[in-house]
């Protein structure tokens, strides 16, 4: 997925966001351009969230490499993320969540471009669709093939996100991983005690199996308020090979590129930022 467009609106280092190629790493390596790559494998709990739905994304836009002011002047970075999840929850839509959010992740390599010329990648280093594209699309034609971003350094793996929505704003996210003890396995090699605080009224529970088997059920949404079944059980973080990992992270806060950088007439760059913070939600 190195070199690969992705929507920024998506859910975090998430798959499912990646779109169509945008460089030629064949032209890059024929012309003495270096990849670098790492495969030492690392896993444990990571991704911690905790709070307004605001502060996580400033959170996972910073691992992203996004500046504070991107996170500041955008509306729609990560949204995929808390809306997808609960979108089937059509009760107590108007109240004021918070989040706690754990992910167990195994790294098994990780890949990144350094210290990108872009005026040699505009000539050089571009798919002869991409280049194809920009000249003859518009630019929100562009965005919806490619996305709003380049990745540039990545880790790729497997991941099992658990993410917690609840209504109280003290001491509710000490119920994340309890809930998960209580409605979910696996859960993340960490737990917490149950707390001696009333659990909120109103909560739920998501889950998610990032990379395996695509035809085997990979998503949980508890509506824990209401939910009145056994406890989910799921085999699949144990049957995930090494043979088909995929994207799980971005590495050291330097993930993306804005997609417009790669574009070298101004005319064209100029229209592809506009429909850039447009799409964003500026």
């Amino acid at each position: 997925m190195l070199g690969y467009g992705y929507d920024i609106t998506g859910k975090y280092a998430h798959p499912a966001s990646t779109r169509n190629k945008v460089i030629d790493f064949d032209a890059f390596s024929k012309d003495g351009g270096t990849i670098f790559r790492s495969f030492s494998s690392s896993g444990g709990p990571a991704l911690n969230l905790s709070g307004t739905k605001e502060t996580c994304i400033q959170m996972m836009g910073q691992r992203a490499g996004l500046s504070n002011e991107e996170l500041a002047k955008y509306k729609n970075i990560f949204k995929e993320t808390f809306e997808l999840p609960f979108k089937n929850d059509t009760t107590f839509r108007s109240l004021d969540y918070q989040y706690e959010g754990i992910s167990q992740v195994i790294v098994y390599a990780t890949f990144g471009l350094f210290d990108l010329d872009f005026n040699k990648f505009q000539s050089n280093y571009l798919t002869t669709q991409f280049k194809k594209d920009v000249e003859t699309k518009t630019a929100k034609e562009i965005i919806s093939l490619y996305g709003t971003h380049v990745l540039k350094k990545i880790q790729i793996g497997q991941r099992m996100d658990y993410l917690y929505r609840h209504n109280q704003k003290y001491n509710g996210g000490r119920w994340l991983t309890p809930t998960i003890r209580k409605y979910f396995a696996p859960g993340p090699s960490f737990w917490t005690e149950t707390p001696p605080e009333t659990a909120p009224l109103k909560h739920n529970l998501a889950v998610e199996l990032v990379g395996g088997n695509t035809l085997a059920t990979n998503f949980w949404m508890i509506d824990v308020t209401n939910y009145t079944g056994e406890k989910i059980v799921s085999q699949e973080w144990n049957n995930i090979s090494k043979t088909a990992p995929t994207l799980v992270d971005f590495f050291k806060k330097d993930g993306v590129i804005p997609i417009y950088k790669f574009v070298k007439d101004e005319t064209k760059k100029q229209a592809l930022i506009e429909a850039y913070n447009a799409y964003l939600g500026l």
